[in-house]
């Protein structure tokens, strides 16, 4: 019902003032929204975007990313996993509050930071649970390479 997504979102602007300023609790705080997430499909369904979408405002988009990368990558529904990482995707590629982010991978081949190729590969090996996915990524941090071998790899998987 509509108010049962006003207290949702109430609820969720409580959860993201709280990691904006005790970002020590920011793993803690997405497990735990994943797991309501996994738990209610029709929630991950109908507020998966919107959930990503505050998390987002309220605080660094990568270190977001980097978290529920994390703790996706420790869970064995692979179902699951691969349709959250469907959202996270869908809102990498589309979303102006991930401009910064795109732009990051963009040039992450070139970054002498070590924490920019660091990051690329924590988020590329939880992307692997969804193949499209992880190539849409490739493809965005411009890993051709990898993405030919993934794209053959593909092709094998699916004649």
């Amino acid at each position: 019902t509509h108010e049962d997504y006003v207290i949702f979102d109430q609820v969720l602007n409580i959860i993201c003032t709280i990691a904006k300023y005790k970002e020590e609790y920011i793993e803690v705080i997405i497990f735990n929204i994943i797991e309501t997430l996994r738990k209610t499909k029709d929630l991950l369904k109908n507020r998966g975007t919107v959930i990503v979408t505050k998390l987002c405002n309220a605080l660094k988009v990568d270190k977001i990313y980097s978290t529920f990368a994390n703790v996706l990558l420790r869970m064995n529904d692979t179902d699951f996993v691969g349709r959250m990482i469907n959202i996270l995707d869908l809102f990498l590629l589309t979303a102006k509050d991930t401009e910064q982010l795109r732009s990051m991978l963009k040039n992450v081949k070139k970054s002498k930071e070590p924490k920019d190729k660091e990051f690329f590969e924590k988020i590329f090996r939880t992307w692997c649970i969804n193949p499209v996915s992880s190539l849409i990524l490739c493809l965005i941090a411009e890993y051709f390479e990898l993405s030919y071998y993934l794209l053959i790899k593909l092709y094998i998987h699916f004649i």
